[in-house]
């Protein structure tokens, strides 16, 4: 790209436009305070005239031809120039002109006003040119024409597109959502475009069909369609420039960064220009590769192509410049040739793109430079397919090497295993000779291929391993077993030697199932015993006091085993007791956690019990003062008849009993002291709450004692819970449900929820009384359901949905109009009748779970259905 020349002209340029091959260049501006100016440059930058008036000009438009001049002036007035700059005649209008247009020969033209009209001249008329005007409800902010004239698109600023046609008749209109900024015509009128503010890029067909639509982020700047109307060009207010086909298609959009922009756009549609307030201006292939970027010398805000693409014109505030493509033209010639030679050196297909690249030097010879830069695109389009088709051939050759070396690494291992591997070699050989002829994506295909062969070796291989390390284990059990004269081995012998005879002629199944046999029937042996036990026990018992336990925890923790179950099957109680206290001080080196702690206890409480079943009451003296129950020591203390010892440890009991008591008081002083003067002031249950937090759960529950509401109650039936006092719960359940029923005696409809819950309690409490972990399992289940319900029920923040959701729960714990319920729920709906005999089944089992998920599909489903908010709410007391 080459700036051809530079001009600075007097005062400032508003509107500029530009014949066909910008043989002519035409500028309207403002000069001195006030004034109008217009300027006529030729292609090699010489001033042909100008011409001056009282008010600036704002739009101007020549035709393609160059004959014909046309300006809209702040004066009301429409001017006519010919090309030498003679005023042929003008025409007054109420208001300002905002926009003109020519068609390609200059006899028809179009403008638009403020004054909300559309005006249409005729210069083949030879005494009046003007033929007609079209008003509109706003301004006229944007008009278009075919090249013949024969149709014109105008936008106003009452949001509407409309569509006229040479005798001013109105085709048809379209009310967009905001003002239009701006439209473009194709050649022959088969694709109007326009811009609104309102975000949107609209194109229609000539019958007024809108064909799409297309949102960008901000208001449509400016707009411009190809003469084919194959390709559209905008730039939105959001920094964007977008570019699209004739079918709305999105083709790219590119990231610019500035508000203002104003687009341009060569007669084929393959070269968009892009200029934007800061003065960036870019050329885009429609592809959307990026030919130029360049930094204009000042802020422009008007740039146009020629229809050829061979010049391109920039305007600013005083200066244009006009530059020539052609050496960028040259430049990207060379380039191509670069990029064919690299392709080259990759291994691509060049011949098709330096066919191609012969093809834009014979346009550029014969000046046809639209066709350089399509054939430029073609050769980019056809580099990247052949770079595409050699990586893809590339990645084909690399993975096909790297799957048959696997293959042949596979082969291998499996020979060494003595593991049959003809079909793989098959396979590889197949792979190998496509390789060979180049014929990568078939080598790799075969290769690929021999994955479920691969897969039953990898199966046999795992086998083998499999068999040996089962022989092994059992011949290195045999040779333990041996030293052991009470253990028999002649059957294993007969079990393994069929094993290594399986194993030496492939059959590891057979291998494997003789060896499991072998090394079991030695378990089973050993574990029968005396000298195998007591060998393994001590040898644990080693282990454990020299501290190595990590590396040895599967032989220690086998050993154990051992023993504990042979002990405990001849009810050796004194060695049984031994080997709880080995496992418990094992566990105590092994793991220091809460975990160890507690096996270690358990381990060694299991020890006193064995050692007192052997009547060594001395030794479980001994442990349970090493684990410090000392309430147990006393105990054998006195079984064994040693008083005074028993009451020395009876003195430690309580007085630990004392200091933990002591201090549960002590941590609780001040939480009293706070409860004390909450409840002096009313305000119970943040007494109850601050006493719970310091576990102090018998004195909240007293302090609730009496209170009614329904918080109260909720928290008190929770403290009760815990403290497993059902006696007290079941009366706290009494009372609340006579309150209950006191309140719906007199409507008070909003406890309907909590009334129900309280009832799903009290009914079930009854029946699980006795019951012990389970009974504490379900109440807790029931304590979890009732608590949203009486929290929200409390708050008044209760739905009528939720207080539907009680009355079916009453309507069916108490059995009022239960057959009209079952009724219902036949009648209107199957499912639910289903998942009321699944209720039924789970409630004779006690599932409270599973009644609770049905209490859900039950409120979500079955209750907005069938008691709707408008309707009233059911009779529930008798």
């Amino acid at each position: 790209m080459v700036e051809t020349w530079r001009y600075t002209i007097e005062g400032y340029a508003l509107d500029m436009d530009i014949s066909n091959g910008a043989e002519l260049i035409v500028i309207g501006g403002v000069i001195g305070e006030n004034n109008g100016i217009i300027y006529l440059f030729d292609k090699s930058g010489r001033l042909l005239w100008k011409y001056t008036n009282p008010e600036p000009f704002s739009s101007v438009a020549i035709s393609d031809d160059g004959n014909f001049i046309v300006a809209g002036s702040d004066d009301h007035q429409t001017y006519f120039f010919d090309r030498r700059g003679l005023l042929l005649w003008r025409y007054a209008a109420d208001k300002k002109i905002r926009c003109v247009e020519a068609s390609e020969d200059g006899q028809l033209l179009v403008t638009g006003s403020d004054d909300n009209n559309v005006y249409f001249f005729d210069n083949s008329r030879r005494i009046k040119r003007f033929a007609w005007k079209y008003r509109f409800d706003n301004s006229t902010s944007a008009v278009a024409m075919s090249k013949k004239g024969n149709y014109i698109l105008a936008g106003s600023d009452d949001h509407g597109i409309y569509a006229l046609d040479s005798d001013g008749q109105l085709m048809w209109k379209h009310t967009a959502k905001g003002p239009i900024n701006c439209v473009s015509v194709s050649k022959f009128a088969d694709y109007l475009v326009a811009g609104s503010q309102d975000g949107n890029i609209y194109c229609f067909n000539i019958g007024g069909k809108e064909t799409w639509a297309m949102p960008t982020g901000g208001s449509v700047q400016d707009i411009k369609v190809d003469l084919r109307g194959t390709t559209i060009a905008a730039y939105s207010q959001d920094g964007f420039l977008y570019c699209l086909d004739e079918r709305g298609t999105l083709l790219w959009k590119m990231d610019i960064g500035d508000p203002e922009g104003r687009v341009s756009i060569t007669d084929n549609g393959q070269l968009i220009m892009c200029l934007v307030g800061d003065g960036r201006c870019f050329v885009f292939t429609r592809e959307g590769g990026i030919l130029l970027e360049f930094q204009t010398r000042e802020s422009t805000w008007g740039a146009m192509f020629s229809g050829d693409g061979e010049n391109f014109v920039t305007v600013g505030a005083r200066i244009i410049n006009f530059y020539d493509t052609r050496p960028a033209l040259v430049s990207l010639i060379q380039s191509c040739r670069d990029s064919i030679k690299r392709a080259n050196r990759q291994g691509s297909d060049i011949q098709d793109a330096m066919d191609l690249q012969k093809s834009a030097v014979q346009a550029y010879k014969g000046h046809n430079y639209l066709e350089v830069f399509e054939s430029l695109m073609e050769v980019e389009n056809s580099l990247n397919q052949s770079k595409a088709v050699a990586a893809q051939q590339r990645s084909f050759r690399n993975e096909a090497s790297q799957t048959i070396n696997l293959l042949q690494t596979r082969k291998e291992e499996a020979d060494d295993l003595s593991i049959d591997t003809s079909k793989l070699k098959d396979e590889i050989d197949g792979a190998m000779e496509a390789f060979r002829d180049g014929d990568y994506e078939d080598a790799l295909e075969i290769a690929r291929g021999a994955e479920p062969i691969l897969q039953d070796i990898g199966k046999a291989v795992k086998q083998r391993q499999r068999a040996e390390y089962a022989l092994k284990q059992a011949q290195r059990e045999f040779s333990k077993a041996q030293v052991y004269d009470d253990v028999k081995l002649d059957e294993v012998e007969k079990y393994l030697g069929r094993a290594l005879k399986a194993f030496d002629s492939g059959n590891f199944q057979s291998c494997l199932e003789y060896s499991s046999l072998a090394y079991e029937f030695l378990l089973k042996a050993k574990s029968k015993s005396p000298k195998a036990i007591e060998k393994e026990l001590k040898r644990a018992k080693e282990l454990i006091a020299s501290g190595d336990i990590k590396e040895n925890a599967n032989t220690i923790e086998g050993a154990l085993l051992n023993s504990i179950t042979y002990y405990m099957d001849s009810n050796d109680y004194a060695a049984l007791g031994s080997c709880y206290e080995t496992l418990g001080n094992y566990w105590k080196q092994k793991e220091s956690g809460e975990v160890g702690v507690r096996v270690y206890r358990s381990s060694m409480e299991a020890s006193i019990y064995s050692y007192h079943d052997a009547g060594d009451l001395d030794r479980c003296v001994l442990i349970a003062k090493e684990i410090e129950n000392f309430r147990a020591a006393a105990k054998y203390l006195e079984v064994a008849k040693r008083p005074e010892e028993a009451t020395a440890l009876w003195e430690v009991v309580e007085a630990r009993a004392s200091e933990d008591l002591q201090k549960k008081l002590e941590a609780g002083e001040p939480a009293r002291k706070e409860a004390e003067v909450l409840v002096e002031t009313h305000k119970t249950m943040e007494a109850a709450t601050v006493l719970a937090k310091k576990n102090l759960l018998e004195e909240a529950a007293d302090v609730l004692r009496g209170e009614s509401d329904l918080r109260s109650v909720l928290f008190l039936t929770r403290l009760l819970h815990q403290l497993g006092d059902y006696d007290r719960l079941v009366g706290v359940l009494n009372t609340t449900e006579s309150s209950l029923r006191y309140e719906l005696a007199h409507g008070n409809t909003g406890v309907l929820s909590a009334y129900g819950t309280i009832l799903l309690g009290h009914e079930y409490l009854s029946s699980l009384m006795g019951m012990g972990k389970e009974a504490e399992r379900v109440l807790e289940e029931i304590a979890h359901f009732a608590s949203d319900y009486m929290s929200r029920v409390a708050s008044k923040e209760a739905t009528a949905e939720e207080v539907s959701d009680g009355v079916v729960v009453y309507h069916y714990l108490k059995g009022h109009n239960r057959e009209d319920l079952l009724r219902l729920i036949r009648t209107r709906s199957g499912p639910m009748w289903e998942l009321l005999e699944t209720l039924e089944e789970r409630l004779e089992k006690r599932d409270l779970r599973g009644f609770k998920q049905f209490l859900q599909v039950l409120s979500s489903e079955f209750v907005p259905k069938y008691y709707p908010v408008s309707s009233p709410l059911p009779r529930v007391l008798p």
